[in-house]
């Protein structure tokens, strides 16, 4: 029986947005205050998780939230889509270009990669929001998950 650390995936997904040049702050885990100004924020954070089969054998899926977040009034709504839109298809191509993660899990799941868009209101200052649901399908079910 293996061991999977699910740190290291989440530690990939971290790096690949702060490489991208998309964003002025990534951060792993919930904030409860996000700084107000121009730029995108991501928040990487764990969602759940589910079993699937791959071919035979039964997979976990641990699914990944990848919250993107722009203060909607530091600059013009139609900047702040079109910004949130390309941020959303460019990490998702990335993040499906580097299937493993290096390594660090089986693959990303393209079927059920998804995005949705909303606003949001963090410490009293309204976001728009562009919230990536990445499902990371493990290489070894049969392992138990480490911090």
């Amino acid at each position: 029986m293996t061991t999977f650390t699910l740190k290291s995936p989440l530690r990939a997904i971290e790096s690949y947005l702060k490489a991208s040049g998309w964003f002025a702050a990534v951060h792993v885990g919930e904030q409860p205050s996000l700084a107000p100004g121009p730029g995108i924020q991501a928040v990487v954070t764990v969602t759940g998780l589910r079993t699937a089969f791959v071919t035979t054998a039964a997979q976990q899926v641990w699914t990944v939230r990848v919250k993107l977040y722009r203060d909607v009034l530091a600059d013009p709504a139609a900047q702040s889509e079109t910004d949130l839109a390309r941020a959303v298809s460019e990490i998702s191509e990335d993040l499906l270009g580097e299937f493993d993660l290096g390594g660090s899990i089986r693959n990303v799941d393209a079927a059920n990669l998804s995005a949705r868009w909303g606003h949001e209101t963090v410490a009293r200052v309204m976001y728009r929001v562009a919230v990536l649901t990445v499902p990371l399908i493990v290489n070894d079910s049969g392992g138990t998950l480490t911090p």
